[in-house]
């Protein structure tokens, strides 16, 4: 969360310039708050390249981040079509 900490610490005008501002402080607060219970250490992927990687650690990393996504984007398709059906 250091990157996070810095953007609150600049202010509101670099949060105004990221995406989903909403999405990146829910899970900013969550994880400082699976900290006080556990120990999790939060780690830099080098996410949205087409190649895997060729270190097997990264490879592995950027795999798992490929399917998050995945994931995530499906969420956010379906909540879009869940929302476009109850509004009609």
């Amino acid at each position: 969360t250091t990157w996070y900490d810095n953007w609150r610490k600049e202010g509101m005008k670099v949060m105004a310039t990221k995406m989903n501002v909403d999405l990146i402080e829910n899970g900013a607060n969550a994880f400082k708050q699976v900290r006080q219970v556990r120990e999790v250490e939060g780690i830099h992927i080098k996410s949205h390249q087409r190649e895997m990687p060729r270190d097997y650690i990264q490879s592995f990393y950027w795999y798992g981040n490929n399917i998050v996504d995945g994931i995530a984007r499906k969420l956010v398709e379906d909540a879009k079509m869940s929302r476009a059906s109850t509004s009609k």
